[in-house]
């Protein structure tokens, strides 16, 4: 089952969220990041399968979106990035993120999986830069 749209992805893992359908985001210039990081067994296994993410309840996915303002107020189109980045544990443990394409997904999510442990908070240091710029936005 193909899910189109280009922040389908995210608005699947935050459905039913109060906050936007598409969670929070980083706003630089023309460009939007949306994000959003959630244990990896909330997908279903279909999603799961989709997007090449392993279901266990100590391994959660960080998901990336680019968005570049459309020609008009509301509108906007998805735009290829490519990211570097970590995640570090409140006991100073890090990890190194490897934020590749959503494979076979039909949009620009990047995905990155990561370790915890008992659903321990992490501080993400990601920064991502569009396809076309040369600057990198922190998120």
């Amino acid at each position: 089952m193909k899910f189109p749209g280009a922040l389908s992805l995210i608005a699947l893992a935050l459905h039913g969220a109060a906050a936007s359908a598409a969670g929070p985001e980083v706003r630089s210039g023309a460009y939007v990041v949306h994000y959003a990081a959630l244990v990896s067994t909330r997908f279903t296994a279909e999603i799961a399968r989709q997007y090449g993410i392993t279901r266990q309840a100590n391994h959660g996915v960080l998901i990336i979106n680019v968005q570049r303002d459309g020609s008009a107020p509301g509108k906007s189109e998805p735009v290829a990035a490519t990211a570097t980045g970590s995640a570090t544990s409140l006991m100073g443990d890090r990890q190194n993120l490897q934020l590749h394409s959503a494979p076979q997904s039909g949009t620009q999510d990047l995905l990155a999986g990561f370790e915890m442990i008992n659903s321990e908070y992490l501080r993400f240091d990601v920064d991502v830069i569009p396809q076309g710029s040369s600057t990198p936005i922190h998120v």
